[in-house]
């Protein structure tokens, strides 16, 4: 699978999405991703905006408890006998739950 591209200024954030949908496609469908040469379909897609999302402040020190880290994309997969999309969306969000728990920041879980 060929990596996103990547137009926000996140570095190395393709990386991490490639290893993420990855991981999850061959986790919870019966496809394997293998290389361009043997690939029945690709998908591919871009980057588009990625930000944080401030949900909840401390009282007490007027700093972020809890964030919201909102990553949007447009997508295409494509079949590649046909040259035909399956299914594509622009401008696709999801994000994932950032929670401070003494001066440490850890993703909670993916919404």
């Amino acid at each position: 699978m060929p990596l996103f591209a990547n137009n926000t200024y996140d570095r190395g954030l393709e990386k991490d999405l490639g290893r993420a949908l990855v991981a999850e496609i061959e986790s919870s469908t019966p496809y394997k991703v293998t290389g361009g040469g043997t690939a029945d379909t690709m998908l591919r897609g871009k980057i588009t905006d990625a930000k944080l999302v401030e949900i909840s402040k401390s009282v007490s020190t007027g700093l972020a408890l809890e964030s919201l880290y909102k990553v949007t994309i447009d997508f295409e997969w494509v079949d590649l006998a046909t040259g035909e999309p399956i299914a594509a969306r622009n401008s696709f969000a999801s994000s994932a739950l950032l929670a401070n728990i003494r001066s440490s920041t850890y993703i909670a879980r993916a919404i």
